[in-house]
């Protein structure tokens, strides 16, 4: 059976007369009884009995109703599938974000595209960077948004935008001026991050291009620590404007450095991966968040 011949038949057994059929598809009332003619010579099988000029269905054909019945339906939903996914309103992801990223910035721009979509699951990973590169080298995360730049890793980066680091700065220190250069901040008692931390890495690559060798008994491993410790006056530290952003300073202050210090903050995807439209829009949708620093 073709698919016309299911639309037919079902067009048929339901308005109950070819007439009526052919007024529901939009046909010609002999287009609608040269199918259901073809169908019937095709299957071999006795599909209708003319009663007084009408055609009659036989017990035969309201057994074949009941299976094309689930077949339309199925169609139909098919079609309502087909048409979600290419105006980019279903469809299912799977992210990841660094935790800067996940209360503000993902949030924004996943509740931008939700209220688009009927039919949306989204799997979201929050992690640090090392660990997202690799999930998405590895195809378990369709997209990803880091800190720091993947390399020579096999994979696409979709955007990257340098990110301002700042000096973190307790209020028990004194400090002149409106920004802070590097060696100044070595001098003070200060936390590193993680070697394995984009943020780790940048310090130790800018301190030994300049010279310098910070030294510290602390080590933390993310930028939210690194607030938490300023915030009780233990130690300086850094942070990056974007988890700057979602905190609140009483006891520090964030001082720029001079010159400026930054990180790149980049959305990447397994090479050659195709996205979804869905997915591209999601993704449209953190750019846009990220543009704002």
């Amino acid at each position: 059976m073709q698919l016309r011949q299911i639309e037919v038949f079902h067009a048929y057994m339901t308005t109950g007369s070819t007439v009526a059929a052919a007024e529901f598809l939009n046909v010609s009332q002999p287009a609608v009884s040269t199918t259901l003619k073809r169908m019937q010579d095709e299957l071999t099988l006795k599909l209708f009995r003319s009663v007084k000029g009408r055609l009659q269905p036989t017990a035969e054909a309201h057994l074949l109703f009941r299976q094309v019945t689930a077949i339309h339906e199925d169609i139909n939903q098919l079609e309502q599938l087909a048409k979600a996914l290419s105006e980019g309103r279903t469809g299912n992801i799977r992210m990841g974000v660094v935790p800067a990223l996940s209360e503000q910035i993902a949030a924004r721009a996943i509740s931008s595209i939700t209220c688009q979509t009927s039919d949306l699951t989204i799997s979201i990973e929050v992690l640090n960077s090392h660990e997202l590169l690799h999930l998405v080298q590895a195809g378990r995360l369709d997209f990803a948004c880091i800190f720091g730049n993947p390399g020579n890793n096999p994979v696409e980066i979709l955007f990257s935008k340098k990110i301002p680091v700042y000096c973190v700065l307790p209020n028990i220190y004194q400090h002149d001026g409106a920004s802070m250069t590097l060696q100044d901040y070595t001098r003070l008692p200060i936390a590193l991050m993680r070697p394995t931390d984009p943020i780790g890495r940048m310090m130790i690559r800018t301190c030994f291009e300049q010279g310098l060798e910070p030294v510290s008994k602390i080590e933390l491993r993310n930028c939210r620590a690194a607030i938490a410790f300023a915030e009780q006056g233990v130690t300086a530290s850094l942070s990056d404007a974007v988890t700057l952003s979602t905190a609140t300073l009483t006891k520090s202050r964030a001082i720029p450095f001079s010159p400026e210090l930054s990180i790149p903050v980049s959305i990447i995807r397994k090479s050659e991966q195709q996205a979804s439209l869905v997915e591209e829009k999601l993704i449209e949708a953190l750019i846009k968040e990220l543009e704002i620093f």
